[in-house]
């Protein structure tokens, strides 16, 4: 045998393996049962339990979906009539390469375990130290017709979802190109450090609809580190304007580390049309010095101040300290000018389970808050608290000659009034009712005077 003959049988041997390599690799991008083989070896380094059905496809042809989910004790996660189309050929560099993701319908559900629950969320939670995936990941398009994330009662459904993502060992990028809530639409772009302390930026801008008036437009801009975020928000509606600058701490009990914000131009009529018509200004500053709570002061001036009949507010001007922690609001050295109506001072308390307000009301004018009222300088005390779905209400305002004085309970289905005193000068009326809302007739009034 010459060497000539030896190179000849050599090549026609390494031709016929290569022929041989390619037709199993034919085989293999187009059969379900290897695709169906990558997936179950690469389910178990996820951290949750993976679920495949209705598989379609190969390693070098469009896959197809029709259920997907992922479950562990946190979240789960499930997509519907899922669609990709990708090419295998980067995976040999550690590349992921997708140029088209399509997925009909995702949900997330965030899991709550009662054992887990801090009830008075001081716990901080522990971010990551690093962000780094084992491959790089590129996915040109991201198309996914309806997403529903849920936690406990609580969910939100967005649409129309249009994004690319890119990561590598130095970042992830997000780009949204565009994705639809109830009545608006957001876009924009964000970037993030996969090293500590994981530096980000990002820019989103967000339009909302409200019936025929203005959209409501915002841009907002995200800085800093994923443990510390400035955030810078310029918003406007109309002739109304906005902006405000916050400071987060994403991982802390209370989010919200400060917050310097002014709006002027404020017509409350644009966002409800049975609100009166307002022409506020307002500005609010706040900190909180312990990372628990919020601590800051809010004004607030209406120059169009007048009765409710004429579709104003009688408020002139408001003024209070508050105190924001993540279970409630408290308002106090709580003051409201009320312009020719007189005015207001006092405090309140709103939480999840019980809303507080008591105020002392000097010089109340009825006149002023509805034309076609008595003209009158009461002063007293106004108080309500709501608890659940029962409200209480009760009031004892005086002047020299005229007296109100009342009780009430309000819940869905009935208003108990305990007492209702009105005098003047020597005339007097005290009643107490029930009055019930029946479905078939309506209203009923049972009571005495």
């Amino acid at each position: 045998m010459n060497v000539r003959r030896v190179f000849l049988w050599l090549g026609a041997s390494i031709v016929a393996l290569l022929l041989a390599a390619a037709v199993v690799l034919y085989w293999a991008s187009r059969s379900e049962t290897l695709l169906r083989w990558g997936i179950d070896r690469f389910a178990p380094s996820l951290p949750c339990t993976l679920t495949v059905e209705g598989l379609q496809g190969g390693l070098f042809k469009p896959v197809r979906v029709e259920y997907l989910a992922c479950e562990n004790a946190d979240f789960h996660l499930e997509a519907r009539s899922i669609a990709l189309d990708w090419s295998a050929w980067p995976l040999a560099a550690r590349q992921l390469d997708i140029s088209r993701l399509n997925i009909e319908a995702l949900q997330y559900t965030i899991k709550i375990d009662p054992a887990k629950i801090d009830p008075d969320q001081t716990t901080r939670s522990t971010p990551p130290q690093q962000l780094e995936l084992p491959i790089d990941i590129d996915v040109d398009s991201i198309e996914i017709a309806t997403l529903i994330t849920k936690r406990g009662e609580r969910a939100t459904k967005l649409r129309t979802i249009d994004a690319a993502y890119h990561a590598d060992k130095r970042a992830h990028q997000v780009i949204l190109r565009n994705l639809e809530y109830q009545s608006g639409r957001i876009a924009g772009e964000a970037n993030i450090s996969t090293a500590a302390p994981l530096p980000l930026t990002a820019k989103f801008s967000l339009v909302t609809e409200h019936g025929e008036g203005p959209p409501l437009t915002a841009d907002i801009a995200l800085t800093g580190q994923l443990q510390s975020i400035s955030a810078s928000i310029n918003a406007s509606m109309g002739e109304q304007r906005a902006s405000a600058t916050v400071g987060l701490l994403p991982f802390d009990p209370l989010p919200v580390r400060s917050v310097t914000a002014r709006a002027s131009g404020v017509d409350l009529a644009t966002f409800d049309r049975r609100l009166p018509h307002t022409e506020l200004v307002a500005t609010l500053d706040a900190k909180s010095a312990d990372g628990s709570v919020l601590t800051g002061q809010l004004y607030a001036e209406n120059a169009i101040a007048g009765p409710l009949d004429q579709q104003k507010l009688p408020l002139r001007g408001l003024d209070t300290r508050f105190d924001l922690d993540p279970s409630s609001l408290q308002l106090s050295e709580l003051a409201l000018d009320l312009g020719a109506a007189g005015g207001a001072n006092g405090a309140a308390r709103l939480a999840a389970d019980r809303t507080n307000l008591r105020l002392e009301v000097t010089e109340l004018d009825l006149r002023a808050v509805r034309s076609n009222l008595r003209q009158t300088k009461l002063n007293g005390i106004l108080a309500a608290e709501q608890h659940d779905v029962v409200q209480l209400v009760r009031f004892d305002l005086r002047q020299a000659d005229l007296q109100f004085e009342g009780a009430a309970e309000i819940s869905e289905q009935r208003v108990l009034v305990e007492r209702l005193i009105a005098s003047s000068g020597a005339a007097q009326v005290r009643a107490s009712a029930t009055l019930d809302r029946d479905e078939r007739l309506g209203f009923s009034l049972d009571g005495t005077l």
